[in-house]
């Protein structure tokens, strides 16, 4: 069976030895506690249903999956990871959103990203 509320998440982490590198981990640690807060995120704490699931895929930066997977635990999420790649854009995840809806169609779905780790700027905090 699917997850009663599916979270597609498109992650991009610049390279570790680039200045940007902890401000994308602190984008997505911010976006999966909130993520966790959220009515999509604490409503199987109050039914019968499966967790929600994030299902991510990975762009630049190789993510440390037992931080994500313990980060994700914290906030009552099920991470799954649906592949990384060294370069790519949204379309590798998109399609992953399209191909999800067509198997399940009436199931809830959400995309995010992590806005903001590509091209960080004040405004942005």
């Amino acid at each position: 069976s699917s997850p009663h509320w599916a979270i597609f998440y498109h992650i991009y982490t610049a390279p570790e030895s680039h200045e940007d590198y902890q401000k994308g981990l602190e984008i997505i640690k911010e976006q999966i506690e909130q993520v966790g807060n959220s009515y999509a995120g604490k409503e199987h704490q109050n039914s019968s249903m499966t967790n929600t699931s994030i299902y991510y895929t990975s762009i630049g930066e190789r993510l440390d999956r037992e931080w994500l997977t313990q980060l994700c635990q914290e906030n009552g999420l099920d991470c799954q990871n649906l592949g990384h790649h060294d370069t790519g854009h949204e379309l590798l995840t998109l399609d992953k959103v399209k191909d999800f809806c067509s198997h399940y169609p009436d199931q809830m779905v959400s995309y995010i990203h992590t806005k903001g780790s590509f091209h960080v700027d004040i405004h942005q905090d």
